[in-house]
């Protein structure tokens, strides 16, 4: 699997006036690759992601994946974001189920990839259960399993956990690590936690905004899993934050 992000940029009207979301935003992702993009709000980030989604398109630039111009949505390239969107009135492994529904996958390959995809998102026993009943930690494991469910190459993620605390975040973190190391995908998380991404990623990408752009890419190479005490991880935090602090 390759990703190549080519020079995008994208305006949004307000009022008459342009406002420059992003400007030519270039980097690219390979198979099984962990990204985190980091950045002030205002930066591009989620837009980012909708553009490389398909949801969106770019105003110039383009997106190839294994070497193809898309520009539309696809099944190979997922995305969760940062509001649980599931059906209320269906139960977790009915949404986990819906996608493969609109495939038209037979029942017993449904039945089948459901219970994995409850296995490995730790919902066993909460599988009949409504949206409504579950935590919101509990609904982003539903939505992080309806989209493992249909088997993408890539998934990106919308800051998932920003609402929750620091430990229950760091927990999930580490159960989101386990799920990447055990299905072997490519992740792209935008986050603003500069922790989270020091533990997660293979690479983060700081964008800056006015106009959102890269402004630095940073390859980790320490083994995980990471302690985030450790010397090598404290100065890079320093690093990362000093950087970080210029938008502000």
């Amino acid at each position: 699997m390759h990703l190549e992000i080519s020079n995008i940029s994208k305006s949004w009207n307000n009022n008459g006036k342009s406002n420059h979301a992003l400007k030519e935003v270039s980097f690219s992702v390979t198979n099984n690759e962990f990204i985190c993009i980091i950045g002030p709000s205002g930066c591009g980030k989620t837009t980012l992601l909708k553009i490389i989604s398909g949801i969106i398109p770019s105003d110039d630039g383009m997106i190839l994946f294994n070497g193809n111009r898309i520009s539309k949505t696809c099944a190979c390239r997922a995305m969760v974001f940062q509001e649980p969107t599931l059906y209320p009135w269906k139960t977790v492994s009915q949404n986990i189920e819906m996608g493969l529904v609109f495939r038209k996958t037979e029942a017993s390959k449904r039945k089948q990839t459901v219970n994995e995809k409850i296995a490995l998102a730790g919902l066993k026993g909460f599988e009949d259960y409504y949206p409504y009943q579950l935590s919101g930690g509990m609904k982003q494991k539903t939505q992080l399993a309806r989209v493992l469910a249909m088997n993408p190459e890539v998934v990106m993620l919308d800051e998932p956990f920003a609402a929750m605390d620091e430990i229950l975040k760091y927990k999930f973190d580490n159960y989101l690590l386990d799920i990447w190391e055990q299905e072997k995908k490519t992740f792209i998380l935008v986050t603003h936690s500069i922790e989270e991404a020091l533990l997660l990623a293979d690479r983060i990408i700081i964008m800056k905004p006015n106009p959102g752009e890269i402004y630095l890419e940073h390859k980790i190479d320490i083994p995980r899993p990471r302690d985030l005490f450790s010397k090598e991880i404290v100065e890079l935090r320093k690093f990362l934050r000093h950087e970080l602090s210029k938008f502000y």
